[in-house]
């Protein structure tokens, strides 16, 4: 059985995250529990731990506008909220199948937890919902993944905000040859 085929509940509502204090309510173990946030890239899960996720926004590719002088994997970036949004393709990161490009993206927003990183979007295939740290398997918090590993036929991943290499970020330049 698949993590998205398990028949667990996807999502935690807002007001479950947590009580106020002197509410009078007793914060139960499920409530205090760390969330992640599982996004679905072609064979691959990835697993965000939820406070670095800012929002999941679904945007129609036409809102695109193409960077070309950039890595490949920056797909371009989009106006959101008043943000301009970097969008990143860790398909091409992890070595994922890409796809024909859809009318409309899957996009998780990065949060100030991600540091350097906060603001990006990450491209994914879909959102798949949330779990708690133990309906995940317990290798995913290996310290020792890598991104190769992503490839050796690790189906769910932690993903770390620094498998975006600063690189990502240089324009590239056109040489004659």
């Amino acid at each position: 059985m698949t993590i998205a085929e398990s028949s667990l509940p996807l999502a935690i509502h807002p007001t479950q995250r947590s009580a106020g204090v002197g509410s009078g309510c007793e914060l139960t173990q499920a409530q205090t529990e760390q969330r992640f946030i599982l996004a679905q890239l072609d064979q691959l899960t990835l697993v965000f731990p939820s406070a670095m996720v800012a929002e999941i926004l679904v945007i129609e590719s036409s809102q695109i506008l193409a960077l070309p002088f950039y890595a490949q994997a920056v797909l371009g970036c989009i106006h959101n909220a008043g943000l301009i949004v970097p969008l990143i393709s860790i398909h091409q990161i992890v070595g994922a199948k890409v796809g024909p490009t859809k009318e409309s993206l899957t996009v998780v927003r990065l949060s100030n937890v991600a540091e350097a990183m906060a603001g990006i979007g990450i491209v994914a295939d879909r959102v798949l919902g949330s779990r708690s740290q133990e309906q995940l398997p317990p290798d995913v918090f290996s310290t020792e993944l890598s991104i190769d590993s992503a490839n050796a036929g690790i189906k769910v991943w932690l993903f770390r905000p620094e498998i975006l290499s600063s690189h990502l970020w240089q324009p590239q330049r056109w040489y004659k040859k």
